[in-house]
């Protein structure tokens, strides 16, 4: 959709990314999650706890999925067309991208407010019991699950060996990352960042890259290097 802008809020819209205008609306929606396009279809989170399938040309509503609360996580759809999703309910489902259709679903224990992460076979997530999990996508099996230090306050990053977790530290405006291998539950060691982490770590090679929000560094970037990185130092941004 590289010719159009999806807003979405207090009602939704696509517009023409040229001129701004107005191809079509849905005042009626109340989105809690940022939208998802995917092919011909446009996913959305919306405030009576239902993720709907909309016709991204047109608007119309294809299918939807009933849960009880509001969504706050967005969706992810792999290249298999598997629509993964965690809900604030303490569920997380796949589901078919052309009918709703449930493929496979998972019962939990605390609700997931952070989207998925798609690493190879698996799908990783986090939820509010403190757990990152590993499910397998073609049909939802777990892999491997591995308990984090504290409470997820951002979605997994991945690489081709490890998981990284923003975590909340030990002060309420400090976070710190946990990482987990990719194949086992493993941990690979925590690292505190000089703030609150306000995005998902960027991983590199050998390095960590992050943005917090602190009281002596309203914006700052963070990296961190080594084979376990511990002591991140704080370069500050304008």
């Amino acid at each position: 959709m590289k010719d159009a802008v999806v807003v979405a809020g207090e009602g939704l819209a696509v517009l023409e990314a040229a001129t701004g205008q107005t191809r079509w609306s849905a005042p009626e929606a109340r989105a809690t999650a940022p939208p998802i396009a995917w092919g011909a279809w446009l996913f959305v989170g919306e405030a009576d706890g239902s993720p709907r399938c909309r016709d991204l040309a047109t608007g119309a509503v294809l299918w939807s999925y009933k849960t009880t609360h509001p969504l706050v996580a967005p969706p992810v759809v792999d290249d298999e067309g598997h629509v993964l999703l965690g809900t604030t309910d303490r569920r997380f489902m796949a589901l078919d991208p052309r009918k709703g259709d449930v493929r496979w679903r998972w019962k939990i224990g605390g609700d997931v407010q952070a989207p998925p992460a798609v690493s190879g076979q698996h799908v990783l997530f986090t939820n509010h019991e403190d757990v990152l999990y590993a499910l397998r996508r073609g049909n939802g099996h777990l892999a491997w699950r591995a308990s984090l230090p504290s409470r997820p306050s951002r979605a997994p990053s991945c690489t081709a060996t490890a998981v990284l977790v923003a975590c909340f530290g030990s002060r309420p405006e400090r976070r710190s990352s946990s990482a987990s291998t990719r194949s086992r539950a493993s941990g690979r060691g925590d690292l505190k960042a000089p703030g609150e982490v306000r995005t998902p770590p960027v991983i590199g090679d050998a390095i960590v890259i992050g943005s917090a929000r602190s009281r002596g560094w309203p914006r700052s970037v963070w990296a961190s290097g080594g084979r376990n990185p511990r002591h991140p130092e704080p370069h500050r941004t304008t």
